[in-house]
């Protein structure tokens, strides 16, 4: 998978684990296939995301899902998923982040006071 950003060369993300992306498309397959419920399809894709929390396809197709009854749950899922995609920045740093990597990689910025 690749993230491309105007003015900077391609983040290309590293593949999902193991082999959880082809049980992302099982799952998709199988509900598209009407082999089941949207109940059916959450409960595959949780389990795929509980075993593998980097999973981005997994989380990505868990916020497609809630779309559009359920924006906030939707947008907490796009956010849990891109979380680990954004240690992957050429730079080392998160968005919004001035001081670099490591475990403070989160740490919101103040326009008024910098990092936290």
């Amino acid at each position: 998978m690749a993230i491309n950003l105007p003015l900077e060369s391609p983040i290309v993300l590293p593949p999902d684990p193991a082999d959880s992306a082809p049980q992302v498309a099982a799952a998709l397959a199988a509900f598209q296939a009407g082999q089941g419920t949207a109940s059916i399809y959450r409960e595959r894709l949780n389990t795929i995301a509980a075993r593998y929390p980097t999973c981005l396809n997994a989380w990505a197709a868990l916020g497609e899902l809630a779309l559009p009854n359920d924006v906030i749950a939707a947008y907490a899922f796009f956010r849990v998923g891109w979380f680990p995609a954004l240690r992957l920045w050429p730079d080392g740093r998160c968005h919004g982040d001035r001081r670099g990597g490591g475990d403070h990689a989160y740490a919101p910025v103040s326009p008024r006071t910098g990092p936290s």
